[in-house]
């Protein structure tokens, strides 16, 4: 994902007018002073005791009959929310997809209802009945196939089972055993991976590919496997043939899919959640924005470009579902996305931090090469938004975005009506200046798999940084202690946990697993979180990732890294320590955009591949990391030694250090960089 937002050094920063000085300013104030119609207020508290427990609280919308309504009560299944998208827009564009540097092409909702109905009754053609005995899985990149494959099957009353297009052997495999699948919709390009998983242990017996597959040592291999292959439309004329056909629709309660989680550490879990969890996660989301003035309507178009085989994806797809809007796929390349962006316009932008932060950092890299004029009244233009921001206004039509933010914004098409950004927290200088240089909301959520994605958000116009938001509407959440971390409830420290309608159903095959987490119907997170005195929710802590260092002091690695991804040098960061250890050490991979136009002079001749070995400049490195740390981190917390890394040994999702939202998979770095990690210590203890 970092290489695909290169291009954003292509934002134009040039300003060939004058600034008018103190005229243009004393006039833009009083305009910010007048202005109230960008406006919104918060309420206080934003949330409130349950039973007068201060750390047991709820949405101070948690009874409101209004907001309630304003979500369909009808709409409990996944197959409702596309009946009321159709009854809305049924002539209208649906499932957008482009073909090289073509423009998107479109299927209308009316045509994808049709080709949804006839591939559900294609799959009972094959020999896969309607009903929850049934699962399928999916391995195909997101396209208007993956999202009419899921349809197709959960309004048959089946299971789909998403599968990541990057997962590992061992976990693919564990997968398909452990599930039992014997149908899987597979990209074409990914049918000769997918059968390199095939063991005696796996049931597959039908292959259903999105595109020709045409390798010949492919097709003889399925044959021997004794796996049949067909095509998706194949699938669908099948079904289009069909005259009689009875169907059997999902409930509330069905499971709708089992989501297996990202696999940071050990084998992944599948977790099983119900058409009622999905849908009420939409419509969290949906209360939260509505009450607020955030309205959508069927022109909505939100850009798919998140793993939809993690469920944070597919809510935001849902969220257009229910209102008869548009969803645009990229063409799945990281290095395209922002072209994807810009010829699709989306009004609706899912987004991870990493996603944001890159463009923060590349925006700000080019401004570093501007005249010291421009810099500076660039920063000032931002710093008065911020100002507004602050003040609870957040807008697009101000002198500074004339001036300044136009083309920037131009550049995620110039229609995003709001962020949505998950996965993990975003640095609060970056989420204020996106809202300033786009003029747009920004909505943080917080949640995971097991909470269908989310169970707290932003309230719409909260400019308060530093939290995940308040418990959305029918949810709970309290803190519990932790004894062994020294988190304490009467301390106003716990456990994160959390009671909702989003809460899953447990973990496919895994009892003992499900206990761990679900206690009374409380979802136990493993983050450890704080009640600011207006009743906003804070992490402070991890419970899970999380080492001891030998003094007995708990560290939370992430913490840290979000403090040292700040140094400009740093691209990527890995920190990490033993419990027989008292130091910490880090790989660090290094930023070379940043370091090929900002390169100190007295490294200036020393090449890019290089760097790394430069011991100079990797006491360089440290020492500017450290200055950083010493402001927010004790003395435990800093690292102690680090190794250099290239950009080409950056983690990814390709080399399996990254999940597909991006999260570390810190158990895979430490192997596959354990020698470097042990050499490291050399010395240290």
């Amino acid at each position: 994902m970092v290489h695909g937002l290169r291009n954003i050094k292509d934002v134009d920063l040039h300003l060939d007018a004058i600034l008018v000085g103190a005229a243009v300013t004393g006039l833009y104030l009083w305009w910010r002073a007048c202005d109230s119609k960008h406006r919104t207020a918060i309420p206080s508290p934003c949330s409130l005791p349950v039973e007068g427990e201060e750390t047991h609280r709820k949405s101070i919308f948690h009874e409101d009959q209004n907001i309630l309504s304003s979500t369909k009560s009808s709409i409990t299944t996944i197959r409702n929310l596309f009946e009321e998208g159709i009854s809305l827009n049924p002539t209208g564009k649906l499932f957008g997809y482009r073909e090289g540097a073509s423009p998107y092409k479109w299927i209308s909702w009316t045509a994808a209802d049709k080709q949804i109905k006839d591939f559900r009754r294609g799959l009972v053609q094959l020999g896969l009945p309607a009903g929850q005995e049934t699962m399928l899985g999916i391995f195909a990149k997101n396209s208007p196939q993956w999202h009419m494959t899921m349809q197709a099957a959960t309004g048959n009353s089946n299971i789909a089972v998403p599968l990541y297009l990057t997962l590992g052997d061992k976990a693919m495999t564990h997968i398909l055993e452990e599930t039992g699948l014997t149908a899987v919709v597979c990209q074409n390009s990914s049918v000769a991976r997918l059968i390199e998983f095939v063991t005696e242990g796996c049931k597959i017996k039908t292959v259903i590919s999105v595109g020709h597959v045409t390798d010949p040592e492919v097709l003889q291999k399925l044959k021997s496997l004794n796996i049949k292959c067909y095509e998706w439309d194949e699938v669908r004329a099948l079904g289009s043939q069909v005259t009689n056909f009875k169907s059997q629709p999902p409930s509330a309660t069905d499971i709708a899919i089992i989501c297996y989680t990202s696999g940071t550490t050990g084998k992944p879990k599948g977790a099983m959640l119900s058409h009622q969890n999905i849908v009420s996660c939409m419509k969290m989301q949906w209360r939260q924005l509505w009450k607020f003035q955030c309205k959508f309507n069927k022109e909505e178009t939100v850009i798919s470009y998140l793993p939809l085989a993690h469920v944070y994806g597919f809510v935001a797809e849902c969220i257009v579902l229910f209102v008869g809007g548009k969803i645009g796929y990229s063409r799945g390349d990281t290095k395209l996305l922002l072209d994807d962006i810009q010829e699709l316009k989306p009004t609706i932008f899912p987004a991870v931090p990493r996603v944001l932060n890159k463009v923060y950092d590349k925006v700000n890299a080019q401004l570093d090469l501007k005249p010291f004029v421009v810099k500076n009244a660039f920063n000032y233009g931002v710093g008065c938004k911020v100002a507004e921001v602050q003040g609870g206004i957040i807008r697009s039509d101000s002198v500074w975005d004339t001036l300044f933010f136009k083309k920037i914004q131009d550049k995620l098409g110039g229609r995003v009506k709001i962020i949505m950004s998950g996965s993990a927290p975003m640095q609060d200088h970056v989420i204020q200046w996106f809202r300033a240089v786009l003029g747009t909301h920004i909505v943080e959520g917080y949640g995971q798999t097991e909470s269908s994605a989310s169970s707290s958000s932003y309230l719409v116009g909260d400019t308060v940084p530093g939290h995940v938001g308040v418990p959305g509407p029918e949810w709970e959440i309290k803190l519990a202690d932790v004894p062994e971390m020294g988190y304490f409830v009467r301390e106003n420290k716990g456990e994160v946990c959390v009671k909702g309608p989003g809460v899953f159903q447990g973990y496919y095959k895994q009892q003992e697993m499900t206990d761990e987490v679900l206690k009374d119907g409380w979802l136990y997170s493993g983050d450890i979180g704080t009640w600011t005195p207006e009743g906003r929710l804070q992490l402070i802590d991890r419970k899970k990732n999380i080492f001891k260092l030998s003094q007995g002091e708990y560290i939370a690695p992430e913490k840290i890294e979000i403090v040292y991804e700040r140094c400009p040098y740093v691209s990527q960061i890995y920190v990490y320590g033993e419990s027989i250890k008292s130091t910490l050490i880090a790989l660090v991979v290094l930023d070379e955009e940043y370091l090929s136009t900002s390169l100190p002079s007295e490294f200036a001749k020393t090449p890019l591949s290089k760097l790394p070995e430069s011991k100079e400049f990797t006491a360089h490195v440290l020492a500017s990391m450290l200055s950083l740390g010493n402001e927010e981190l004790n003395q435990l917390e800093q690292v102690k030694r680090i190794q250099l890394l290239p950009e080409s040994s950056s983690f990814s999702i390709d080399n399996e250090m990254l999940t597909p939202t991006f999260k570390k998979k810190r158990h895979n770095i430490r192997e596959q960089y354990k020698a470097v990690l042990d050499k490291l210590y050399i010395g240290l203890d």
